[in-house]
């Protein structure tokens, strides 16, 4: 009998006149698929209080394909015999207008695997290796008969035997139904082919790009065993140079005594961009607006030399643009080179000077500077990085609070003042993904030495350690999870640390129910009108939990909950003082990137930051961790 063809008993009952709506779909008898399922597969389509939905009228003969493929969706997952008996459409609450469907399905019984044989030809396999490998099958004997599961099977199977190194395996079946007994009786055909190991790789596609730098970068898997894997391994160690649009290792055709040549396409990007746009930051102290542009080469001199020179230029106001208190220029200018495989073929050095002017509660300042710094990567896990960085502080338009000659702040305030220090960076990755982890843990270790035999007017230690995790217990849910403390230590004949380098929180990344940098410790200026100034402290303990949720498309919704402080002492860390925040933010993923909007509300110790909101808002780019 033909699975695909209407049965006789169905009833289709058509509206005469202009075709009405269809309100809701009714099922009866279906249990082996759910409503949502069914409906994935139908014209039919139920009214949704949506205005982007669209509504779907009934049609007589629209309704008799439906029913067709009803049959066949059954068919395909095991139930041969089922049928649609009735589809009848009915006046919705007496309106001819809309109506509902009505649809009955007698499913009958499934037809099973009666006989199952998978069969090696030839093999040099193990007997283990071979029932491992059979084990990878969704198809099982006394199972459904389903062409889903069998579809898989294949697929299962063949993806076994290429991550044991057999590039040319194929795996295919033939059944043998007997619809009126309800069973099947299958055989999977597995040829092996040869086992091989990767001997070498060759580049189609490549123009500027050399070919001696790509061969130090794919170095890793000549002579290794051949496995889908190993060639996405190849794949994103190519992608890393950002060098390509895209880039593809073409599946070996052959063997040869026991080794593939692989073959890798790519598509060189752009060498030279330019990208030109305004900038926007917003929260409650601050407003901010720039004109910023980036100018980048990939590949200067041909040497795989990276160029990226940032430029920024705008205005800003303190606390927003109706009721300012401070405002001024901000501006930036920092190209930073990048060049790999000096001295090592897997340092990857960076030189990055820069000069910038900007605005602060309490001060405007001017900075010149550079960073000099190496880092590696060590098995696509962990990356070490030392740099040297160098920079020279001035400060005008200072608050009267500010006055070198009787700040309160004492040896901790200078103008102008250079700061030299080495910082070492230490982080292992333990995700799934390192540009969009969804699940895993990032841990970070962080030491500054400042002063001392590097010169500068500051001589301190700072120490930080810090730690993300991210959990995904279903397709639209996601927890995201961090804390993070450190501390600085002042030491030898300059004991102190400059406000730059303290510790703050408060803002767009952490403590949301606070201002910008305004959980720290702070000097109060009364002239003309009284006003804190964040000075920052040397120790610092923050931790987040925030709950991300896509309501659909590029829309999400977040909540979240964060604890932390900032003492002025070194090793300060007092539990009964911590400060807690939460709050929501909507979040949208655009072009340009993922724009988001939060709002946190202060939980406790309200009357501790005299003058402070109790609440905070931002709005800007990219996930707060």
């Amino acid at each position: 009998m033909c699975a695909g063809c209407a049965s006789p008993h169905r009833a289709l009952h058509a509206v005469r006149g202009p075709r009405p709506r269809i309100e809701e779909v009714r099922l009866e008898g279906v249990k082996r698929f759910s409503k949502q399922e069914l409906l994935a597969y139908l014209h039919a389509n139920e009214h949704s209080w949506s205005p982007l939905a669209i509504d779907s009228e009934f049609d007589d003969a629209v309704a008799a394909v439906d029913a067709q493929r009803i049959e066949q969706l059954y068919g395909a997952f095991g139930y041969r015999q089922a049928r649609v008996s009735r589809l009848t459409a009915v006046p919705h609450d007496g309106d001819s207008t809309r109506v509902d469907v009505v649809v009955r399905v007698e499913e009958g019984l499934a037809t099973r695997v009666s006989r199952m044989d998978i069969v090696f030809v030839p093999s040099s396999l193990s007997a283990a290796d071979e029932r491992d490998i059979a084990a990878a099958a969704s198809l099982k004997l006394s199972g459904p008969f389903e062409m889903e599961r069998l579809n898989a099977s294949l697929g299962d199977i063949r993806v076994a035997l290429l991550n044991r190194g057999f590039p040319l395996a194929s795996v295919t079946s033939s059944v043998d139904l007997y619809e009126g007994a309800r069973r099947a009786e299958v055989t999977l055909h597995v040829t092996p082919g040869e086992a091989a190991k990767i001997r070498n790789i060759s580049f189609e596609g490549l123009y500027r790009v050399p070919r001696e730098k790509l061969d130090v970068e794919v170095r890793f898997a000549k002579g290794e065993r051949y496995s889908p894997a190993l060639t996405r391994q190849i794949e994103e160690a190519l992608v890393a140079l950002r060098v390509f649009r895209w880039v593809a290792v073409v599946p070996p055709s052959s063997v040869d005594s026991g080794h593939v040549d692989l073959v890798v396409r790519v598509s060189e990007s752009d060498a030279r961009t330019i990208a030109v746009g305004p900038q926007i930051g917003i929260d409650s102290v601050r407003w901010q607006q720039q004109l910023v542009a980036r100018y980048t080469d990939v590949n200067l001199f041909g040497e795989l030399t990276r160029l990226d020179l940032d430029a920024a230029v705008g205005y800003a106001e303190i606390p927003n643009f109706w009721a300012t208190r401070r405002h001024g220029v901000v501006a930036s200018v920092s190209p930073t080179f990048t060049k790999k495989g000096i001295a090592e073929d897997f340092l990857v050095w960076s030189f990055a000077p820069m000069i910038g002017v900007d605005v602060q509660e309490g001060y405007d300042y001017w900075i010149t500077g550079e960073r000099l710094g190496v880092s590696r990567w060590f098995g696509g896990k962990l990356n070490l990085s030392l740099s040297h960085n160098l920079s020279r502080y001035d400060y005008f338009a200072k608050d009267p609070a500010l006055d070198p000659k009787s700040t309160s702040l004492g040896r901790d305030f200078r103008d102008p003042y250079l700061l030299s220090y080495l910082e070492s960076k230490n982080s292992l990755y333990l995700v799934d993904s390192i540009p969009n982890p969804t699940s895993g843990a990032i841990f970070d270790a962080v030491y500054d030495l400042a002063g001392g035999p590097l010169f500068g007017d500051y001589d301190f230690q700072k120490a930080s350690l810090s730690a993300r995790g991210y959990y995904r217990p279903a397709e639209r849910w996601q927890f995201v999870a961090r804390v993070q403390g450190g501390s600085i230590f002042p030491f030898g004949a300059k004991p102190s640390a400059p406000l730059s380098m303290k510790y703050y929180q408060g803002g767009a990344n952490a403590m949301r129910g606070f201002g910008s940098k305004r959980l720290s410790p702070v000097i109060t200026e009364c002239a003309p009108a009284c006003t804190n100034i964040p000075i920052g402290g040397y120790s610092m303990v923050q931790g987040t939990l925030e709950l991300r949720f896509n309501v659909a498309g590029p829309f999400s919704v977040v909540g979240f909950a964060e604890f932390g402080d900032v003492k002025a002492a070194s090793f300060r860390y007092d539990f009964a003082t911590w400060n807690y925040t939460a709050g929501p933010g909507l979040r949208l993923k655009t072009p340009l990137g993922l724009v988001r909007g939060d709002i946190g509300f202060r939980l406790n110790r309200l009357d501790a930051y005299p003058g402070e909101r109790s609440f905070a808002f931002y709005v800007g780019l990219g996930e707060a961790l």
